[in-house]
């Protein structure tokens, strides 16, 4: 598939919106591609959060057509050497430093990718201007001579399920206080059908049901446990800041735990 002219072009990124670097990368995709749309998926993953930025970007990229072009720039300043790279996978497009959440995405599956340069820095928008450049020059992106690449794999978050208890961790917390974890529906119903369940987190706190709105059937006080727009499991508040009052925190050092409970 050539990559001459994407109808969509994704935006995640830890730039943030205080500062030039949107404005630089928005402008040098428009530069190059002037007729395709560009789409926003954030600017506000925190720098240092790949699991954040791996949530967004695995979630939204296929709610736009193949062919689509995904730029994901998160942890840009890492202390590792992390390249900058292209990736095709399922016939979308991705580029970005690799911090081993392009490998965490494509989930082992085939996939094809391109070294651009040897690390992010502050000349990137020189290094991708030059790439693109050499792009609407050829008629595929493969014949170009960068050198082929291998992602960075890493281990992310995982998903421990066996009789009566699915665990997993909190991906990231949102501006709302909400604690987004990779807890799916399909984790929950493939354990509990009809059983009662206990949520169990932060040492000592509970929930004891999966409710279809915030509100429902729980005091404006008590924490609640719902599923999202992708099926997944948020603990959040009605009316205060979950993640704080509960000091919950992102990554790794949370657990959320569901089992069965002697509830009646």
């Amino acid at each position: 598939m050539a990559l001459l002219q994407p109808q969509f072009i994704s935006l995640t990124t830890d730039f943030g919106l205080r500062n030039i670097s949107v404005g630089l990368l928005r402008s040098l995709i428009a530069r190059h591609f002037s007729k395709s749309n560009i789409i926003d998926f954030s600017h506000s993953v925190k720098p240092g959060k790949p699991l954040e930025g791996k949530y967004i970007l695995e979630n939204l990229f296929t709610t736009l057509p193949p062919g689509s072009l995904h730029f994901f720039i998160n942890d840009i300043f890492s202390t590792e050497n992390n390249p900058l790279i292209i990736a095709e996978f399922g016939q979308h497009y991705f580029i970005g430093p690799d911090n081993g959440v392009f490998a965490a995405i494509f989930q082992g599956r085939s996939y094809k990718a391109k070294k651009i340069n040897d690390r992010w820095n502050m000349d990137w928008h020189l290094d991708l201007h030059n790439f693109l450049n050499n792009i609407h020059n050829s008629n595929n992106w493969e014949s170009i001579a960068y050198p082929e690449y291998t992602l960075i794999q890493k281990d992310f978050l995982t998903v421990f399920k066996k009789q009566g208890l699915v665990r997993g961790q909190v991906y990231y917390t949102d501006d709302a206080g909400n604690a987004i974890t990779n807890i799916h529906r399909s984790h929950v119903e493939s354990i509990f059908k009809d059983e009662r369940i206990l949520i169990s987190f932060g040492g000592t706190s509970n929930i004891n049901k999966i409710s279809s709105h915030p509100g429902d059937n729980t005091g404006i006080y008590s924490p609640f446990a719902i599923y999202n727009e992708f099926d997944f499991l948020v603990l959040g508040f009605k009316y205060n800041n979950f993640a704080k009052l509960f000091d919950i925190l992102e990554g790794h050092d949370i657990s959320i735990t569901l089992q069965k409970t002697a509830l009646n």
